[in-house]
């Protein structure tokens, strides 16, 4: 899902500087670090939580509503911020 959206979603910016941070974070989340935290914090709940999230994040660019997709985009990545944080210390 991720891969496929948000990645859409830039190119579709023509912002040649949204492109490559996606580019970058893209690499990032190619990492044994990245894959282990992902491992450890994605669970079925989470993944329909995030799913439904992009969904209305699109909706709302759909919709030209930047305020709303501001919003959205960033209650989204305080949760996934908050969800690779709040794991045991072992990972």
């Amino acid at each position: 899902m991720w891969a496929e959206e948000p990645w859409s979603i830039a190119k579709a910016t023509d912002n040649s500087l949204l492109i490559s941070l996606f580019t970058v974070i893209q690499k990032m989340r190619q990492s044994n670090i990245w894959g282990s935290l992902k491992e450890a914090s994605l669970t079925n709940v989470r993944r329909k939580i995030y799913y439904q999230q992009h969904r209305n994040l699109v909706e709302a660019l759909k919709d030209r509503n930047a305020v709303k997709a501001e919003q959205l985009m960033r209650e989204h990545l305080e949760m996934v911020r908050r969800h690779l944080l709040d794991l045991p210390r072992h990972v």
